[in-house]
């Protein structure tokens, strides 16, 4: 069993791996893996292959939040994770073109 908000791709990555010490071994169906979550996570791909910045708007205590945030970052993009508008710091915009908002599956 798998955390349901983990990356799909840090999922894939430790299944392959045990899959090397334990053949027998079977990784979850396209059919367990949450939707919702794996939606986003593509979505994030998207946004960031088209971003300067993305921005998550989620709870710093959820576990997806964090993951799409750090998704982004892995793909060479800024990311973000607010709460709300309050949280973006004008200086975050400097040089920045393009911005891929999204929300996460929890807010505080």
């Amino acid at each position: 069993m798998t955390q349901t908000t983990l990356s799909i791709d840090d999922t894939s990555e430790v299944i392959e791996a045990l899959k090397q010490k334990y053949p027998a071994i079977q990784g979850p169906r396209k059919n367990d893996i949450c939707y919702a979550t794996t939606n986003r996570q593509q979505a994030v791909r998207e946004l960031a292959q088209q971003s300067d910045l993305v921005i998550v708007v989620g709870s710093k205590n959820s576990s997806n939040s964090n993951r799409l945030a750090e998704l982004a970052s892995r793909m060479g993009v800024n990311s973000k994770l607010i709460d709300d508008a309050d949280d973006i710091d004008p200086k975050w915009l400097d040089n920045v073109k393009t911005i891929g908002i999204t929300a996460g599956a929890s807010r505080s």
